[in-house]
């Protein structure tokens, strides 16, 4: 009876220790999987880039889009003119169809533009074509990554600063930012003698004020972001 009880304990305590290690292999089963929690992780880390720099351009582009994107109707026409003295509505009318729409040659000789220009304004079409493409993925990104990721605000702050620095080169530098802008962007001649038409209906002073006021607006954009 005693070699009985003395087995039965003996049993009951190997079942323990069974279960007491099968309980911990189950434990040590999440460890096992950790590259793969590791590969998660690293993969929700690149998303939330991807996440935080679309939203950063999708903001920083906005402005620009809806300056370029929509048609300009008469009245904000004439407001440009008034604000740099400019007279000639109906090719300013153009230019501007002519950057949504494209350009029809005729109609352009006809308004006193030379191949020159025409080749400038096409150059500028395209330039505003690959911009909307970006802001297209961009806001794609965007909406398609924000139920599952977060910004990445190290990297967030780190753009706005560098936007800052290149807002103020640019201001203090414009001239030299305009001629490396179009350098880098544009394939064809975009420096006019002041006699030709596009000089006259889109001055300098047109092209800085539009500058600040779409970079003051996307400033803003990225700020609501935060």
């Amino acid at each position: 009876m005693k070699t009985w009880a003395l087995s039965s304990a003996r049993l009951e305590r190997r079942s323990y220790m069974a279960t007491r290690h099968l309980r911990r292999c189950l434990a040590w089963r999440p460890k096992l999987t950790g590259g793969r929690r590791f590969k998660s992780a690293r993969a929700h880390f690149y998303l939330s880039l991807l996440f935080t720099l679309s939203i950063f351009l999708f903001a920083l582009f906005s402005p620009y889009m809806l300056l370029t994107t929509f048609n300009f109707s008469p009245s904000i026409i004439v407001f440009i003119q008034k604000q740099f003295s400019i007279n000639n509505q109906d090719a300013t009318e153009f230019v501007f169809n002519c950057i949504n729409n494209g350009c029809n040659f005729n109609k352009a000789t006809r308004f006193g533009f030379k191949q020159e220009e025409i080749n400038h304004l096409i150059d500028v079409r395209n330039f505003l074509n690959a911009l909307r493409i970006i802001f297209s993925f961009s806001l794609f990104f965007s909406f398609l990554l924000l139920p599952f990721v977060k910004l990445h605000k190290k990297l967030f702050f780190s753009l706005i600063l560098l936007f800052i620095f290149l807002l103020i080169f640019a201001l203090i530098n414009f001239n030299f930012t305009f001629d490396a802008f179009h350098k880098i962007f544009f394939k064809q001649n975009y420096k006019f003698p002041s006699s030709y038409l596009l000089i006259q209906l889109f001055p300098q002073e047109f092209f800085i004020t539009c500058f600040i006021f779409s970079s003051l607006l996307s400033f803003v954009v990225i700020l609501g972001f935060l």
